[in-house]
């Protein structure tokens, strides 16, 4: 029994089972959010056919500092997955929509330690406040897996995090 939790695979492949369980209890709600509810801390999206995914832990967003941009990334972190949005402008990043955006999505799958990467094709994101504590605001797009070029639509994303 001591070799089965050893195995640095195996201790991975427990624990993200068990996390997979815990999620399930915690977030059985399908329920569509509104950027009025949604509370500091969250970035959420339906994706494809899928349930609403959620990337609360970490969720934070910072300033990406490039001579000859204005960078905004989004980021954060659900279960397995992992989203970082990142808003690309020549000009002040303020409260409108944007679309030079690049989404990243790693999905996080329970037999591999190994996530699998989606990138944007194309992706729109409006904020509708921003300050220098806290940026709000919605997205959606079209990710690609790089692996097999599959698609996911992303819609209805909201998000409200802190720098």
């Amino acid at each position: 029994m001591n070799n089965f939790y050893k195995n640095k695979y195996w201790k991975i492949i427990f624990k993200r089972i068990s996390y997979l369980i815990i999620i399930t209890f915690i977030f059985p709600s399908c329920e569509e959010e509104s950027l009025d509810e949604i509370t500091l801390g969250t970035i959420s999206t339906n994706m494809g056919d899928s349930f609403r995914r959620h990337f609360d832990t970490g969720a934070k967003a910072a300033w990406i500092s490039l001579p000859q941009s204005y960078d905004l990334k989004i980021y954060g972190s659900g279960g397995f997955d992992e989203i970082s949005i990142t808003v690309n402008s020549l000009v002040n990043i303020s409260a409108k929509t944007y679309n030079s955006v690049q989404i990243l999505f790693l999905d996080g799958n329970l037999f591999s330690p190994f996530p699998v990467e989606y990138n944007s094709t194309s992706a729109t994101v409006t904020i509708s406040a921003i300050d220098s504590k806290e940026v709000k605001g919605t997205f959606s797009g079209t990710i690609r897996c790089n692996q097999n070029n599959t698609t996911k639509k992303l819609s209805n994303g909201l998000f409200y995090v802190s720098f």
